[in-house]
């Protein structure tokens, strides 16, 4: 999570939510303990200089990243390629990721929802909410697919496969789509799974429909 910082942006949000105080504080302690440890057996000019060189890689890899974008199914990207402007895109990407924000805090305040389907809501509104996603990133989609398949919620059966289905085929078919029509679609085969999580996580007496 301190390598790749934005598959952790919504973690936070999730512990605090959930009211796991120690999980969030022995988070916190971790990532500074294993930072200062880097600095110190490295120095400080291996952060400074991740840091200047993540800028850089923005704009050649995010922002302008027309040899490599076929790859990434992120919805910044995706307004990119529809032909939005950087600040647009960065604007429809916040927009995205605040209701990303609100499903996961709703979620995981509440107490009814399995550990299983809170996980679920967290790391498919990851998806929506990082600008920075690559189909290969998508390999903890599986595990998105199984705890809802574990989930009890019957009203869901006949959703949920098709849902999963979109998830599981995108790796496959990102970058093929993505060159054949110049669009990144993979916004689209991720929001079902994304928005039928949250429904589950937040219908009442979850848990009593086994």
């Amino acid at each position: 999570m301190i390598y790749k910082p934005q598959f952790g942006l919504l973690v936070p949000v999730a512990l605090l939510a959930g009211r796991h105080w120690r999980a969030f504080l022995f988070a916190g302690l971790s990532a500074g303990a294993l930072i200062s440890i880097s600095m110190a057996w490295h120095g400080p000019g291996l952060w400074t200089d991740y840091l200047r060189n993540l800028g850089v890689l923005r704009q050649i890899v995010l922002e302008d990243g027309t040899g490599v974008w076929h790859r990434f199914v992120s919805v910044f990207v995706a307004a990119r390629r529809l032909g939005a402007p950087v600040e647009a895109a960065y604007a429809i990407q916040a927009l995205t990721a605040a209701i990303a924000l609100i499903a996961v805090a709703l979620v995981w305040w509440r107490n009814e929802a399995p550990l299983g389907v809170k996980n679920a809501v967290l790391l498919s509104a990851t998806c929506l909410a990082t600008p920075y996603l690559q189909d290969y990133d998508l390999v903890f989609g599986a595990l998105i697919v199984v705890w809802l398949w574990q989930a009890p919620a019957p009203r869901f059966e006949r959703t949920l496969p098709v849902a999963a289905g979109l998830l599981l085929i995108l790796p496959l078919l990102a970058a093929a789509l993505a060159n054949m029509t110049g669009l990144c679609l993979g916004p689209l085969f991720i929001a079902p799974i994304f928005f039928l999580a949250a429904r589950i996580g937040l219908q009442k007496n979850l848990h009593q429909t086994v």
